[in-house]
């Protein structure tokens, strides 16, 4: 049987693992459980977890091109670029999208209007803010940002969307009308730059890291009581 690795949190996992149980007699929460349990398997079976959707596409596919923007127009530094570097210490692992001299930024690009956080007065998903918390402890930087962009969705995602809306309407072929439909509600390069970003600013928290870290030794040790002794029964 393959022996597992120490258990790492990868920055965009803080989230998962940082959770409260709901019961004292619980080491971990049951999202933890959730995770840990897919961590293992990834381990085991020497293959990723896999997460698809749209959004994630679209957030992929745009992030370059959203770093560009927010370069552009003075977010981010005038040099800034993708950052392909991965951090890891004892506890944690993350490749941050920009490290800047005093600075690490995280870059989002929002689905469309409607889930663009153009009035939150917070971080909408608290997980994000535990993931800068965490590139600003492997890169060693006492300030981050959370850039929200609003960016143009590829051809292809439009396309997608209008052929959803074509099958859903009971209709056997994409009229150049319906493409031209979906395009305008999914680009927004003709709005103004201040209603196309939201920047939120996270500074540096030790105390986060040190419950982050504590989450961590919790999630092993579920893993040594629980994970382990199933395993050595299976071997």
């Amino acid at each position: 049987m393959k022996k597992l690795p120490e258990f790492k949190c990868r920055a965009s996992a803080a989230g998962q693992i940082a959770t409260k149980p709901r019961s004292k007699n619980d080491l971990i929460s049951a999202t933890s459980k959730t995770f840990i349990d897919a961590w293992v398997k990834e381990q085991l079976f020497g293959r990723q977890k896999s997460f698809s959707s749209k959004q994630i596409e679209k957030g992929i596919e745009m992030e370059e091109d959203a770093i560009e923007f927010a370069s552009k127009i003075g977010i981010i530094g005038a040099d800034a670029v993708k950052n392909e570097t991965w951090f890891e210490d004892d506890f944690f692992t993350g490749t941050p999208d920009v490290i800047e001299a005093d600075c690490v930024s995280d870059i989002k690009c929002s689905w469309d209007a409607f889930t663009f956080p153009m009035f939150a007065d917070s971080i909408p998903t608290k997980g994000y803010e535990l993931q800068l918390q965490i590139y600003m402890h492997l890169t060693q930087k006492k300030r981050s940002k959370l850039v929200y962009c609003l960016m143009d969705s590829p051809t292809h995602l439009i396309e997608k969307e209008a052929r959803r809306v074509m099958y859903d309407r009971g209709e056997t072929e994409l009229s150049q009308e319906l493409f031209d439909e979906m395009k305008s509600h999914m680009t927004y390069s003709n709005e103004p730059i201040e209603m196309r970003t939201r920047i939120f600013d996270v500074d540096y928290n030790e105390e986060v890291i040190n419950d982050l870290k504590s989450k961590v030794m919790d999630c092993r040790s579920f893993i040594d009581l629980t994970i382990r002794e199933k395993l050595e029964k299976i071997g």
